[in-house]
Formats: structure tokens, C-alpha cells, sequence
């Protein structure tokens, strides 16, 4: 790739938006321990998907000054998001943590 003054620009690697999660049909299984934490060969993409959750503009918008403040309209819709693509069964322990990991990644992408 070249820049105007004729050099080339440096490749970067571009946001992570969990393409392959894109064209899954069926949702994908992930085990939780005791405590709700996910384990297993799914976690990372659970993880990753929750980071695209937790900076998407329409589900988790940056004009709030503080997580609690988060309507509970947004937060039940970025659980329905997450219930259509992963099956992390109906235990509160694990939705409590799926929230401590998105409010943990939007406070990291909020500008502060």
C-alpha cells in the first residue's frame, strides 16, 4: 500500500468484529464453572463477542457516564444478542458475568 508521498504505509490490524460468528446458524454451546465464568473451547469466542457487544454504538452507547446508569432496555437487548448466538443455559451466575465482562470492556473503550 502506498501513501501519497510514495512510501508505503504501514499495515495495521484492523477491529475485531467477529466474522466468523457472522455466519453461524446454530448457537454454540459454552460451559460455565460454579461461578458463572465460561470455560471450555467457546470461551474465547464468547469473550470476543462480548467485546463487539460492548463496542457497538446502538447497544452499548458511550454518552452514559457510568455502567449503572445503562437503561435496562439496552442491557436486556445486548443479552438477547448474546442468547441468539451462544446457549449459556438460564443460570443467573453466568449472565451476572457476561455483564461484569461487558461493562469491563466498555469502561476500557469509553473514552474517559
Amino acid at each position: 500500500m502506498l501513501c501519497n508521498s510514495g512510501t508505503q504505509a504501514r499495515r495495521t490490524r484492523g477491529p475485531n468484529r467477529c466474522i466468523a460468528l457472522t455466519n453461524q446458524r446454530e448457537r454454540i454451546v459454552v460451559e460455565c464453572n460454579e461461578y458463572g465464568q465460561p470455560i471450555g473451547r467457546n470461551e474465547r469466542l464468547l469473550s470476543s463477542y462480548l467485546g463487539v457487544i460492548a463496542r457497538d454504538g446502538q447497544k452499548a452507547p458511550l454518552n452514559y457516564s457510568d455502567w449503572r446508569r445503562m437503561p435496562v432496555e439496552r442491557t436486556m437487548d445486548m443479552w438477547q444478542a448474546i442468547q441468539a448466538r451462544f446457549d449459556l443455559g438460564n443460570d443467573e451466575k453466568s449472565k451476572r458475568w457476561v455483564f461484569f465482562a461487558i461493562s469491563r470492556s466498555w469502561r476500557n473503550w469509553k473514552p474517559h
